[in-house]
């Protein structure tokens, strides 16, 4: 499926499958999208903003650049996926999986990723500048230029 620049703003899409489908660019703000399967999906660019990502399956996609600005993402699965320069500010990530994912130049910037796991997930320049880290897991990263300034750390695996 290739639908660039489409617009699913405030669908529904619970439990869709959009796995391998080319959305980049996509404006799916407001919309709900928990339990979803979008492994391996082509979102470059797209808008997820205030988006409900719960449960979501996104491992393994394309989100360089995309924006998750107050989105929901608790429980998602992220693992190995390319978020570079994704924008997650004030994001609700508690136990996300990034493990192995790609978050160079990516924006938590006071997100909320209690319990998270970051395991081996490339940190190069990331800010999670006040975000709430607690208990999150971060073993295996190298965090090059990574921005933890006012993060709460507290019990987070390091």
């Amino acid at each position: 499926m290739t639908l660039p620049t489409a617009n699913f703003r405030g669908r529904s899409l619970q439990s869709a499958n959009l796995s391998e489908a080319s959305l980049e660019g996509a404006d799916f703000t407001e919309a709900d999208l928990a339990d979803g399967l979008l492994r391996d999906a082509l979102l470059g660019g797209a808008v997820f903003d205030r988006a409900l990502l719960e449960d979501t399956d996104l491992g393994g996609a394309n989100l360089r650049f995309a924006s998750f600005r107050e989105g929901v993402l608790e429980g998602a699965n992220l693992q190995a996926a390319d978020l570079w320069g994704a924008k997650l500010i004030e994001a609700d990530a508690d136990k996300t999986d990034f493990r192995d994912a790609q978050l160079e130049e990516a924006d938590f910037t006071r997100a909320d990723a209690r319990e998270a796991d970051f395991r081996g997930a490339k940190l190069g320049l990331t800010d999670f500048r006040g975000a709430d880290l607690r208990m999150s897991d971060f073993r295996g990263c190298v965090p090059r230029g990574a921005k933890f300034d006012g993060a709460d750390l507290r019990r987070a695996n390091l």
